[in-house]
């Protein structure tokens, strides 16, 4: 049965998210990196994306500056980069100013149609440019990008771009500290299904 939940928490409900890499370059054109799961696709034709960032991160200032950003996929074996990464949440200390790729272990990988960096082991970069921001609801600034380049490593793909978990799973927030990465499952069946919505009917 459910119950009530306390207010201040239902955010958490909506966990795993996959936690991704955000790049963006600063006011004097420094290569920046972030965490985020704040992400999702809203929408096919055009391609685009939905990015939620708190309005005093660093990444929300240099989007809001430059108008792009990069999406990029790490696998769960990037998790320390990540929370490197995060330092703001994670608590991690860094040096102020430091150079973030270098603190990760990652490599910054040149964009084909931004300045903003993608990241060289990523298993995909998303190349977006902002289309709109809404800086006044709620603590965080939330930007529509759309999807105006990609790349991806071939060998956590199939053909048709699906992952292929068989290979490696992304890094997933479930809510704070808390992660884990995705396992592959059955597909389902429409057949079935139908099965199932024919015999439920007729109930």
């Amino acid at each position: 049965m459910l119950e009530a939940c306390p207010t201040g928490i239902s955010h958490r409900l909506l966990g795993p998210r996959t936690a991704f890499l955000i790049g963006t370059i600063d006011e004097c054109q420094g290569l920046r990196l972030c965490a985020a799961s704040n992400v999702t696709s809203a929408g096919t034709d055009p391609e685009m994306v939905v990015l939620a960032l708190t309005h005093d991160s660093t990444t929300a200032t240099n989007i809001l500056r430059h108008s792009e950003f990069t999406i990029n996929l790490m696998a769960g074996r990037w998790l320390d980069a990540i929370w490197i990464a995060g330092y703001r949440y994670s608590g991690v200390e860094r040096p102020p100013d430091a150079n973030v790729f270098a603190l990760t272990g990652l490599t910054a990988a040149p964009s084909r149609l931004l300045s903003a960096p993608g990241v060289e082991e990523a298993m995909a970069s998303l190349e977006c440019r902002v289309v709109e921001a809404l800086t006044n609801h709620g603590n965080h600034a939330i930007f529509l990008a759309e999807i105006i380049g990609a790349k991806r490593n071939p060998d956590s793909f199939d053909e048709r771009g699906v992952l292929a978990l068989e290979r490696g799973g992304p890094a997933m927030q479930i809510s704070g500290a808390h992660f884990a990465t995705p396992v592959p499952h059955p597909s389902p069946s429409t057949a079935r299904c139908n099965a199932l919505v024919a015999s439920r009917s007729k109930g």
